[in-house]
């Protein structure tokens, strides 16, 4: 309100005005502080209607400036919380993005896992399959040797019993001699 508004107006009509103006959509009334301070002025407002036009006005332009302070605070505090909040936005994207980053990361290590078990598998199966055919071949091994050694025994006995009855011309020989 300018100044010679204030001069023409009457106490009745200032405080008419203060409460039809329109509310701004970032003044939260239900603010305490605010309706402390709102309280406050339409007391010292209401009791200063017998007073002149001119003191009651500088009260209610003293009101609007305390007013227009609070709102800035207000506009100052909720800007502040806006960026904290668009701060923490970001902070929540980029740990989306890691996790994202991270989930997929892991899901690739569980793959190559699930690979090198497979793989181990089989590398264990192919051991396996080497030490029986190991096994095998040593045991095929000892039974050629005792196959040897037996077969030599068996030559041996069938050499021994041949010739133990060798007849060479007219004598016969006989092992052992008798």
């Amino acid at each position: 309100m300018s100044s010679p508004d204030l001069k023409s107006a009457t106490p009745r009509s200032v405080l008419q005005g203060l409460w039809d103006a329109p509310e701004e959509p970032y003044i939260d009334l239900q603010h305490e502080e605010v309706e402390t301070k709102i309280r406050e002025i339409i007391k010292r407002i209401e009791t200063s209607l017998d007073k002149p036009n001119v003191i009651v006005a500088k009260e209610v332009h003293d009101f609007a400036e305390q007013m227009k302070q609070f709102i800035q605070e207000e506009k100052d505090r909720k800007e502040k919380i806006h960026k904290e909040l668009k701060s923490v936005h970001d902070i929540l994207s980029r740990t989306d993005a890691l996790v994202s980053g991270m989930d997929s990361k892991i899901k690739k290590q569980n793959e190559q896992i699930d690979r090198l078990l497979r793989e181990a598998k089989t590398d264990r199966e192919v051991v396996s399959n080497i030490k029986y055919e190991n096994v095998v071949e040593e045991r095929v091994q000892g039974i050629s040797w005792y196959l040897i050694v037996l077969f030599t025994v068996v030559i041996t006995i069938c050499a021994t019993a041949l010739l133990s009855n060798i007849s060479v011309g007219n004598r016969q020989y006989s092992f052992p001699p008798s």
